[in-house]
């Protein structure tokens, strides 16, 4: 969810409790390109959900299939 800041300060991404790890990377995979990404602040949260802060580590192109 992208936030009121043009540089990315208040962009969040909701997780599952039981995926929550912020020492793990994880990958968010689109068409053309996987991101890795590091969790950071929780933010808000609710039954079964967490709504954090990430940094984005790397940007990995794909090979067309």
């Amino acid at each position: 969810m992208p936030g009121p800041d043009a540089c990315g300060r208040g962009d969040a991404i909701v997780v599952s409790e039981g995926a929550y790890d912020p020492r793990a990377k994880y990958q968010l995979a689109f068409e053309e390109c996987v991101f890795v990404i590091a969790l950071n602040r929780v933010r808000r949260q609710g039954r079964g959900w967490i709504s954090c802060g990430y940094e984005v580590l790397e940007q990995q192109h794909r090979e067309a299939a």
